[in-house]
C-alpha cells in the first residue's frame, strides 16, 4: 500500500469511530437537523487540516469535541441573526407581505405613518 492509501485509511477510520460521538454531542449542543451534518463535516476536515492523525484516542476524542464545540457556536450564531421564515406556515404570506413593505418602502415613512394611527 501507498503512504496516500494508508492515510486515507487512518482518516476513515477516525471518521468512522468519531462521526456518532460528534453528531450526538451536536444534537445536544442544539445544532439545528438541517446544518448538522455540515457542522460535523467542518469539524472534521479542520481536525485533518491542523492535527496528528496518530494522536491517542482520547486525545482525538478531546480535539474533535473541542472543535465541534465552536463549530456549533458559530452556527448557532450563524443562525441566530436571520429570522427564518417558512413559506408553509399559515401567516407566511402575511410575513412576506410585511417583509416587501419594509424593503420598498423608506422605513421612516412607515413609522411615521403607524404613529399617526
Amino acid at each position: 500500500m501507498s503512504m496516500q492509501q494508508d492515510e486515507d485509511m487512518l482518516l476513515q477510520s477516525i471518521y468512522e469511530e468519531y462521526q456518532g460521538t460528534l453528531r450526538r454531542i451536536a444534537r445536544a449542543l442544539n445544532v439545528p437537523n438541517m446544518e448538522l451534518e455540515d457542522v460535523v463535516q467542518e469539524t472534521f476536515i479542520a481536525y485533518f487540516r491542523k492535527y496528528s492523525l496518530t494522536w491517542s484516542p482520547t486525545r482525538k476524542k478531546a480535539m474533535l469535541v473541542k472543535i465541534l464545540k465552536g463549530k456549533a457556536i458559530d452556527c448557532l450564531r450563524k443562525n441566530g441573526r436571520y429570522e427564518k421564515v417558512s413559506l408553509d406556515e399559515e401567516n407566511s404570506v402575511r410575513c412576506i407581505e410585511m417583509l416587501t413593505t419594509y424593503v420598498v418602502t423608506d422605513p421612516i415613512d412607515i413609522i411615521i405613518s403607524e404613529e399617526a394611527i
